[in-house]
């Protein structure tokens, strides 16, 4: 399969992550593996770890970075179990030594919340609205798939969905058409949901440049696999497994995923959360984060030379 995918904010990701040298960095959202091949291409001397719930994805990360398999090991699940795997005998089945317990395994981890162009041009789940491909946008099978969505919520679910996860303003209307669509037949392919959604929104608020489903297609993916309930959770896995003074980042791709990671890294970084009129600290909360970054943005070369990096925000962290 031709590898087309591009990995936003490379740059920020090496300068950011790559600091101190790590020996032991992971990547918890693999995807088609660009992040990962530009680590092991910077730093002879690092090992990768490779996370991914899509299997799919994997077998292209893997014939991608083949040449590294000396190196570079994947482990097939959702970045909110990553606690839960047994590094000791993954690190034991590649000839790796254990890092020494001083509180954590790695030096550096990223989450990349964004979804992969495998996902799009290759997966076959309807991801792209442009797509004759049956609804499912899953991940993995554990999830809802975007037809049971689409066929069997009911409106203020499917209102409450489109509005809080896509942010759009016509959702009691796209959800009507939806409605009405439904009971004559089952909506089953992307491009047919998309033309629903489309005839549903006044022409003059169509903008040109963006479809008028793209919104609502978000929204659609982000109830599918949890995606905005996976990043706290995600978050506090990957803080367990960092060393003293390792760092994470975290890269978003809309407002609601990077106020989540920036609420959620401001909250690790307090050393206390009790009211203000409380005469001492009775909560007894410990600061696991320091050195919080602003959030870095791609200039307007990758933009230019990358356009799925445009929205792309990269937050860096260091565990204390």
């Amino acid at each position: 399969m031709e590898i087309i995918h591009k990995p936003v904010l490379l740059r920020a990701v090496l300068e950011n992550l790559l600091i101190n040298e790590p020996l032991y960095f992971l990547d918890c959202t693999l995807g088609e593996g660009g992040h990962s091949e530009a680590i092991l291409k910077q730093n002879s001397k690092v090992r990768v770890v490779g996370i991914d719930r899509d299997s799919e994805i994997i077998k292209v990360a893997k014939e991608r970075l083949k040449s590294y398999s000396d190196r570079f090991v994947t482990v097939n699940c959702n970045f909110t179990e990553i606690d839960e795997i047994n590094f000791s005998e993954l690190f034991k089945s590649k000839g790796w030594e254990m890092p020494p317990d001083f509180g954590g395994i790695f030096d550096s981890i990223l989450i990349d919340l964004g979804i992969s162009t495998f996902h799009y041009k290759s997966s076959g789940r309807g991801f792209s609205l442009f797509s004759d491909e049956r609804l499912d946008m899953r991940l993995d099978d554990s999830s809802v798939s975007a037809f049971d969505i689409i066929n069997g919520y009911s409106y203020d679910d499917l209102v409450r969905i489109f509005f809080s996860y896509g942010e759009e303003k016509f959702s009691r209307e796209i959800v009507k058409r939806i409605i009405k669509e439904r009971e004559k037949r089952e909506i089953t392919t992307a491009n047919e949901l998309a033309s629903i959604i489309s005839s549903a929104i006044p022409v003059k608020f169509q903008k040109r440049n963006i479809h008028p489903a793209t919104k609502v297609f978000q929204a659609i993916r982000i109830e599918a696999n949890g995606e905005l309930n996976n990043i706290k959770i995600g978050i506090d896995s990957a803080i367990k497994l960092i060393k003293p003074n390792g760092k994470i980042g975290v890269i978003s791709f809309h407002s609601l995923e990077d106020r989540i990671v920036k609420e959620h890294f401001s909250y690790l970084s307090k050393e206390c959360i009790c009211p203000p009129k409380f005469p001492k600290c009775v909560c007894d909360k410990v600061a696991l984060l320091k050195d919080l970054s602003k959030p870095i943005a791609p200039n307007d070369d990758e933009i230019n030379e990358n356009p799925p990096s445009r929205s792309s925000k990269l937050r860096v962290a260091t565990k204390i």
